[in-house]
């Protein structure tokens, strides 16, 4: 219960992590794509993307962690998407 009081202070940011999560991994398409520009960021693709499950209380922490780690790949194809528009 403490680490979901602790959770309610970040509860935004983890949304958006999620959602960007949701949205990567919903296409066979944008996976790929994804893949790619982390290729061309030099980025092992080694844990991928994950993405928090209610019933685990730690898998908030490792979609976080994995954010983090693809944080420059989420930011070209955030940007590659709306150029796209």
């Amino acid at each position: 219960m403490i680490v979901k009081d602790g959770l309610k202070e970040v509860d935004e940011a983890v949304f958006k992590v999620r959602e960007c999560v949701k949205y990567c991994k919903s296409s066979q398409a944008r996976k790929q794509r994804f893949l790619e520009l982390g290729r061309m960021c030099d980025l092992v693709y080694t844990k991928g993307l994950r993405q928090d499950v209610p019933t685990r209380w730690n898998s908030i922490f490792f979609m976080l962690e994995s954010a983090l780690h693809y944080k420059k790949v989420k930011v070209f194809f955030i940007i590659e998407r709306c150029l796209a528009i």
